[in-house]
């Protein structure tokens, strides 16, 4: 090849770089997206288009809402480590162990803080945010919707809702807000036609370990569900939707058996076992039907999970602490004995799956805790703690 030609080769050979890298930029820009201010701009279009289907969905107005548009770390900071309390996640992270709901070697407070990172907008102190890494503005059908989701819980913070401090109770009031949020969502993305009732669905994640997602995820499957019931609940449509924020659901089983609600059935009120012994309590809860199941589906068949916890008819959870030890007693009372005796039984057959030593009929023993159940007429008793002779009057 003579010198002209290679450099004519070279030349050609040059050009082809140049435009592959320059490929590459334009690619690696594109990627990027929108940023900034211009990023900024575009997500107060899509919440100003939002607001109007809003509007056009609900037949009522929503108030204006400041936009912040902020990252991850600023969402960990502020929504995820500021409100980690070492000593609850602890208690937290115990609890679920001893049930055998997480592996052994989880990081609760690692869980939490993937949980918080996952969030792609949010409503807080009255204001919308949208996460930079996690918002995508440029998929105007998927971030409209959102912000339609986000608007419902602005027009939420027009009603005064009960304090609830129970995991049950506060899970049965969050799925109304949710379900809520989720309807208008799906509502949008079906051309202003609310869905029909269709079957639950619990989506999975590979980032959370499976129970505390199903936990996580139960405001927005079920909620959905729940919120459907009262818009088609004798075609009470929006104002039966409405008219449940003047009296929403106290419990997961509402929320799971909507004709519950309609009935009025609430929780019964269970009183806890008498303890003796130096313990100190630390933590009062009631976890309701729903937690019952995820703990039982973990190990067992959805179907046997389903019917065992069906039977729920109330429940209270104590937690103690002595000097290095722990006690939990966890009370439940079934709408009959043979509710409670076939949660005994399932019971049993979740623990002879698991890692756990049988050291009696009704006792466990792992990873230094025992876990041991009781069985009454219409009611049961779990416990666990660090020392083998549980001091239960």
């Amino acid at each position: 090849m003579n010198l002209e030609k290679k450099k004519l080769v070279f030349v050609i050979c040059l050009i082809v770089v140049l435009f592959a890298s320059a490929f590459s930029v334009l690619v690696l820009l594109v990627d990027e997206g929108p940023q900034g201010e211009e990023y900024a701009a575009l997500a107060e279009q899509l919440l100003s288009d939002a607001r109007e289907d809003f509007e056009s969905i609900r037949g009522t107005p929503v108030r204006e809402v400041v936009l912040e548009v902020v990252n991850e770390t600023w969402v960990l900071e502020n929504w995820g480590v500021a409100y980690v309390d070492v000593d609850e996640i602890a208690m937290e992270e115990n609890i679920y162990k001893a049930l055998f709901m997480i592996a052994q070697d989880v990081n609760l407070t690692d869980v939490e803080l993937k949980w918080v990172g996952s969030y792609h907008a949010a409503k807080w102190k009255g204001t919308i945010y949208v996460v930079e890494e996690n918002f995508d503005v440029t998929n105007e059908f998927k971030a409209t919707s959102t912000f339609v989701h986000e608007l419902t819980h602005i027009m939420q913070d027009e009603y005064s809702f009960p304090t609830r401090t129970t995991f049950d109770g506060g899970k049965a009031l969050s799925s109304l807000k949710e379900g809520d949020a989720t309807l208008m969502a799906d509502t949008f993305k079906n051309g202003g036609v609310v869905p029909s009732l269709a079957e639950v669905n619990i989506p999975s994640s590979s980032t959370l370990p499976e129970s505390i997602n199903k936990l996580n995820r139960f405001v927005y499957r079920y909620g959905v569900e729940f919120v459907k019931a009262l818009y088609y609940h004798d075609d009470g449509g929006w104002n039966a939707v409405d008219e449940a924020y003047e009296n929403p659901p106290n419990t997961t089983e509402q929320i799971m058996h909507p004709e519950k609600y309609f009935a009025m059935e609430d929780a019964l009120t269970v009183e806890a076992t008498s303890i003796t012994g130096d313990w100190t309590l630390t933590m009062t809860d009631s976890f309701g039907e729903y937690y019952i199941l995820v703990m039982l589906d973990n190990w067992l068949s959805s179907d046997a999970a389903k019917l065992a916890a069906e039977g729920w008819g109330g429940d209270t959870f104590n937690y103690y602490n002595g000097g290095d030890d722990f006690l939990f007693t966890w009370d439940i009372v079934w709408d009959s004995n043979e509710d409670a005796y076939e949660f005994y039984t399932v019971f049993q057959d979740m623990m002879d799956k698991t890692s756990a030593t049988n050291k009696t009929d009704d006792c466990w023993f792992a990873y230094g805790r025992y876990l041991s159940i009781q069985w009454t007429e219409n009611s049961t008793l779990i416990s666990s703690s660090t020392n083998e002779t549980l001091s239960i009057g």
